[in-house]
Order: C-alpha cells, then structure tokens, then sequence
C-alpha cells in the first residue's frame, strides 16, 4: 500500500493490470481530507479496475461465442463478476463448459481464474446455490429454460497476483 501510494503521487495516477489509467489529481492536495481520499482511491483502484478489466473481456469473449453459435442462450446481464444467462436446459452443459473456458482465458495471471457455476429458475437462486459443473446434470428435466450465472473470485485472484508480484 505505501508503495502504490508513493507510486500514485509521483505519477498522478494508477493503472490496471491492463495498463487502464485513473488519474488522482487530489493526490498532492493540501487539504488532508482530500489527500487521503486520493490514497484510497488509489490502493483500491487497481484491484478494482482490474476485476472490471477481466469481466469486461470475458463478457466480450462469451458474447462473441454465444453469437456465433446456435445454442440458443442470451447473456442477460452482468453483476459484479458474474454473467448471468438464460440457457436452455438441453444445452446447459455445452453452455458452461464454454463459459467457463472463455472466462478463465480472460485474463493470464500467476494464478489461475477458477469459475464457479450456480444453475437455478432465476438469478437469486442460481447466485445462492452455486454448483460445481460435474453437479449440474443432477437439474430437473422439466424446465425449458434455466438461468446460469458464472463468476470467479477475480479480486482474490488479483490480490494474491499483486502481492506474489510485490
């Protein structure tokens, strides 16, 4: 933290792993409030842009996929660092291991992404009940359509690459 804050106010900025930049012009203020604020802005910023960086690519990447294909699914929204997508049972192993591979190439780090997939009727129930890949097939057989939400744990990913790269 004290590195990337001497970092921050030598440059007057921070960047992403991707080289995305956040310009912090209160970072020299001579108002301490301010000052300060700029310094959280600025350890914060990296790991945080970082994680949009990534989901950013691999909602481009799925999407890019998904149209290309036939497997009749729609990526309907992103939170945070999931995609959520409506797919339909039938094609929901197919779908994941896609998904899956797509998001864990988004970004090369020193550690590996690791996705998790959560299947259920809507969004809250498939955030909830995440569920291993080799689980899914346990679903009823009486929907025709399920909603998969995929995501990773990116911001421990990026912690733990920033502090072995420290």
């Amino acid at each position: 933290m004290v590195k990337t804050r001497a970092i921050a106010a030598e440059q007057g900025y921070v960047e992403t792993i991707f080289g995305r930049r956040l310009y912090l012009p209160e970072i020299k203020a001579s108002n301490l409030q301010r000052r300060q604020a700029a310094e959280r802005t600025a350890i914060n910023a990296p790991m945080q842009g970082s994680a949009a960086d990534i989901i950013k690519r691999a909602m481009i990447s799925v999407d890019e996929w998904l149209r290309g294909s036939d497997l009749d699914t729609r990526m309907t929204m992103q939170v945070h660092d999931e995609l959520v997508l409506e797919v339909p049972e039938a094609r929901l192993d197919e779908v994941t291991k896609g998904v899956e591979i797509r998001m864990c190439a988004a970004a090369e780090l020193s550690i590996p992404l690791v996705v998790e997939v959560g299947v259920g009727d809507n969004w809250d129930e498939a955030h909830w009940k995440i569920l291993s890949v080799a689980t899914e097939t346990a679903l009823s057989g009486f929907r025709d359509d399920v909603f998969a939400t995929y995501q990773w744990n990116e911001e421990e990913a990026i912690a733990q690459m920033i502090t072995k790269d420290s």
